[in-house]
């Protein structure tokens, strides 16, 4: 799989902000703003290749479940432990409430080619699912958000030992605020198959 920066700046998503009710979000995924979240690299990820089984930890809005949704040979299957309805989820997104480990669904995550990890951000639960991917010779990629958050996600992040890509640039952009303020994306490769064009 090619993440080709350049490519990933000119995804467009405005169609998807008619599954969005709220004005704040709906600027998210409107063409002219260069947000700072991830939801054009998901988007452009999950266009790489049909047929492929999306597993997302951490619905939260559910933006980014709508991001991956672009692509509608492939199915996602969002977890949260709160259900907020804020937002009507595409007819290729299931959406699952509870903790995946507590619901005995573990084994689900193996069956998936791209988890997305977007959770408390406290790290334990993050390199919970790390290690049972790693543990398991799962062979899929694992995006990872804010991966420069704080010091738990930063230690889960450099504890990491397979191919890695810090890949904030286009995923947490810049914030306007300062460089220091960035949160982060994070792509870990378990299978050795991405090729970052720059």
């Amino acid at each position: 799989m090619k993440i080709d920066y350049n490519k990933v700046r000119e995804v467009k998503l405005r169609h998807l902000s008619s599954y969005i009710e709220r004005k704040d979000m709906k600027e998210n995924f409107t063409d002219s703003v260069d947000t700072e979240h991830h939801y054009k690299l998901l988007s452009y990820i999950s266009n790489q290749k049909d047929n492929q089984l999306i597993y997302e930890l951490g619905t939260h809005y559910g933006l980014s479940a709508v991001a991956f949704s672009t692509n509608k040979t492939n199915k996602i299957v969002t977890y949260d432990v709160v259900r907020r309805n804020t937002i009507q989820l595409p007819d290729n997104v299931e959406q699952r409430i509870g903790n995946i480990f507590e619901l005995g669904q573990k084994d689900e995550l193996l069956k998936a080619n791209i988890i997305f990890l977007d959770t408390g951000h406290l790290g334990e639960f993050e390199i919970k699912i790390y290690t049972y991917l790693k543990n398991m010779n799962w062979k899929g990629i694992l995006i990872c958000d804010d991966i420069h958050f704080n010091s738990f996600m930063k230690n889960f992040w450099n504890e990491i030992d397979v191919t890695k890509y810090d890949v904030t640039e286009i995923g947490h952009k810049e914030n306007p605020i300062g460089p220091e303020d960035n949160t982060g994306t994070g792509i870990v490769d378990f299978n050795n198959q991405i090729e970052i064009l720059k």
